[in-house]
């Protein structure tokens, strides 16, 4: 795919996240901006270290928990790990 794709894939998660409220007001469009590089950043570091074997335990549930964690703000720290 081509850098232009990527960005208006960027774009349109950038006008996802610009306007919802959050802690009693909106997201900018600077801080949808951001939070879709970080997403970005987050994947690629998971998918280089599930191809390097640097994280063996980072499955698919795990990219969605890391991701919906940057998005909302939660923590997993402490969460339960699945040992199964």
């Amino acid at each position: 795919m081509d850098h232009g794709h990527w960005r208006r894939q960027e774009g349109q998660l950038i006008a996802v996240f610009a306007g919802r409220p959050h802690n009693g007001g909106a997201v900018t469009a600077g801080q949808a901006e951001r939070l879709v590089t970080a997403l970005r950043a987050l994947f690629v570091g998971l998918n280089q270290g599930v191809v390097l074997d640097l994280a063996p335990g980072a499955d698919e549930q795990f990219f969605v928990d890391a991701a919906r964690s940057l998005v909302s703000g939660t923590s997993l720290v402490g969460q339960d790990a699945d040992t199964s």
